[in-house]
This record gives C-alpha cells, sequence and structure tokens, in this order.
C-alpha cells in the first residue's frame, strides 16, 4: 500500500491527502464539527500506517516533538517529503528539532495562509540515510 500524501492533523484541505487526526470532525473554520475527509483514526506519534508507505507528509497547527518525528521517519518514503508548516514566532523555531534529526536536503521559508504567517519547512529525504536519525545526544533542546 502505498499512500501519495498523508496530512498529520490535517482536517481535508487538501483533497488528496489522507488525513490523520484523533478527531473524526474538524475543529476550525465556518465547517467546523463536520467529518473530516478521508480520515484516518491517529496522531503523529502513532501514525496507524506500515512503515515506508507515505510518498510525502504534510503536519501544522502543531510542531513535531522527537516521537512523532521518529514516527514520520518509519511511515515515509526512504526518497519522500516532509513538509511543516507552523505560525511564525520570534521567540521559538518550530522547526529546529526536526531539521537536526530528519537526514537530507532541508529548504525553509516564510509562506502566508489567508491572514496567517507561517514558516515552512520542506525535507527531501535521502534514500541513503532516511533510516538514520542523529542521536539524542546530538540534538539541542
Amino acid at each position: 500500500m502505498r499512500i501519495y500524501l498523508l496530512d498529520i492533523g490535517g482536517e481535508g484541505r487538501h483533497t488528496e491527502a489522507i488525513n490523520v487526526n484523533p478527531s473524526p470532525t474538524k475543529t476550525l473554520g465556518p465547517n467546523k464539527v463536520e467529518p473530516i475527509p478521508n480520515h484516518l483514526f491517529g496522531r503523529a506519534d502513532s501514525i496507524p500506517l506500515p512503515g515506508d508507505s507515505v510518498a510525502a507528509i504534510i503536519m501544522g497547527r502543531t510542531p513535531p516533538k522527537r516521537t512523532a518525528i521518529k514516527e514520520i521517519l518509519r511511515v515515509v518514503h526512504s526518497s519522500g517529503t516532509i513538509t511543516l508548516r507552523h505560525h511564525v514566532s520570534i521567540h521559538h523555531d518550530p522547526h529546529r528539532i526536526a531539521r537536526q534529526r530528519i537526514p537530507g536536503l532541508t529548504t525553509s521559508g516564510r509562506a502566508s495562509l489567508g491572514n496567517q504567517k507561517l514558516i515552512e519547512t520542506a525535507l527531501l529525504l535521502s534514500p541513503a540515510q532516511s533510516n538514520r536519525i542523529a542521536p539524542s545526544s546530538q540534538i539541542e533542546t
């Protein structure tokens, strides 16, 4: 089984995505309480999919923690992409840990979603390194 796009915490913004979310209904916007399309019950730290089964992952709203990064690396294909989108903060880089722990090519920039200012980080995995996670001892906290 191969899934093209997995939206962790998604509520249906990307019509082609499978939306992993602990809630079966939307929690934001004008369609609040409607069922989430293509819903798959789960969380970032416990994705109910087999390893190496996802080509691309999008994650927003909640920055990934170490347990989520490990789980994302388990399910994403060895040459897959991971896109992180979170609110811009002058006091905190929400993607620092992900950039340190996920091997491959990384690009970061600013984006806008309506009136919201976001930082977007895209990580393109390297097939030769995809199963390697930087040890926790090398991570700044």
